[in-house]
């Protein structure tokens, strides 16, 4: 037997050189509403930049999040509705709140579980997961995490224009399109848009999917500040229900349901999830103060869930239309002491929920 004895050498080298250190130092938002380096946030924060975004090429909510330590989404049976689990099992109660550029995109006491179809997460330039209970800052909805996907970055100060496609299995395609500019010393603007469609990996889990998003910032002077932002988010979806084995529905077989009235009830229903999400908001940030800066946010948003529930047996269709007028007032003041931030946060809702039975079932007896 022969015996081998192996030397390992490691060298380190340090390069004193300035231009040979890079130091990196994650800035994020979702903490304070304001820039901020992570380090300096005693909070537990993770943030997800666009050319990771890119690189992964995020399709659903899943893949634009799972990346983060700590995050689990899961999609659902209409491939764009998701469960989440962040400090908390898996599941569907309301323990997160779901914003888009800082502000919610649902209600409070409006809580679904699928908020984040609502956002542009395949358009986002970044996402930051504020894991754990919130600051006063949210309010009560963020009880177990706070998710943020920001769709635009700043306008770009010389044009700037780029189309994506991209295509895949399953019938998978997808066309982005981006445009930013500066038109004049006080304005700057950039705009995407956003096709994709999917066959689905198996039967009834096709859908096709429009994100749109605008931003525009004007600098009516060096004391206030203006940015516009729309967003725009329509999703329509197959779902599939419970049945893992379809062909025993083509068959009317009673291996799938003990109630041959659920087959007609497939033939006479659209088994269909939509998203729809509009919202409009003003940022007007003031700096006549040097040592305050004061925020208003106005935003009008439209949320829309339609949906067939084939978890019952006699599948009701639901349509939910949310109409929302809100308005955010945010006060910083830079002391002595620290920084001290105040403000408050105020909605109106208006909300209509209509149930709707696409089918008669009648159990008959027969009597002798």
């Amino acid at each position: 037997m022969t015996k081998k004895l192996i030397l390992s050498l490691s060298v380190c080298t340090y390069l004193s050189s300035n231009d040979s250190i890079i130091e990196l130092n994650q800035i994020s938002v979702t903490q304070t509403k304001q820039e901020e380096q992570n380090l300096t946030i005693a909070n537990s924060i993770s943030k997800k930049d666009k050319n990771e975004i890119d690189l992964d090429q995020a399709t659903t909510q899943k893949e634009l999040l799972n990346s983060l330590s700590g995050v689990r989404i899961e999609q659902t049976s209409s491939g764009i509705g998701h469960t989440t689990a962040i400090r908390m099992p898996n599941g569907t109660n309301g323990y997160y709140l779901f914003m888009q550029d800082g502000i919610a995109v649902q209600s409070s006491g409006f809580f679904n579980h699928n908020g984040l179809a609502y956002t542009s997460f395949e358009n986002a330039d970044n996402v930051e997961v504020l894991k754990g209970a919130g600051s006063a800052l949210y309010g009560s909805d963020a009880v177990a995490a706070t998710i943020n996907v920001n769709s635009l970055e700043k306008p770009s100060k010389q044009l700037e224009r780029e189309v994506k496609t991209t295509a895949g299995s399953f019938g998978f395609y997808s066309a982005k399109a981006e445009m930013s500019d500066t038109i004049d010393e006080k304005s700057a603007y950039r705009a995407n848009v956003s096709y994709s469609t999917e066959d689905g990996y198996r039967e009834h889990t096709s859908y096709d999917r429009v994100e749109a998003n605008l931003r525009y910032d004007y600098k009516y002077n060096d004391e206030n500040i203006l940015k516009t932002i729309f967003n725009y988010t329509k999703t329509d979806a197959e779902q599939a229900d419970s049945f893992s084995d379809y062909s025993y529905i083509t068959d009317a077989s009673k291996k799938a349901s003990d109630k041959a009235s659920f087959y007609t009830a497939l033939n006479n229903t659209d088994i269909r999830r939509e998203f729809d999400f509009a919202r409009l908001s003003v940022d007007w940030a003031n700096y006549s103060n040097d040592n305050l800066e004061i925020v208003l946010t106005p935003y009008i948003r439209f949320n829309e869930n339609k949906y067939v529930a084939t978890w019952e047996k006699n599948l009701p269709s639901n349509d939910t239309k949310i109409y929302t007028f809100g308005f955010l007032q945010r006060n910083t003041l830079d002391t002595n002491y620290g920084e001290v931030i105040f403000g408050f946060d105020t909605e109106y809702t208006d909300s209509s929920l209509v149930y709707n039975q696409d089918f008669t079932t009648i159990n008959r007896k027969k009597t002798y």
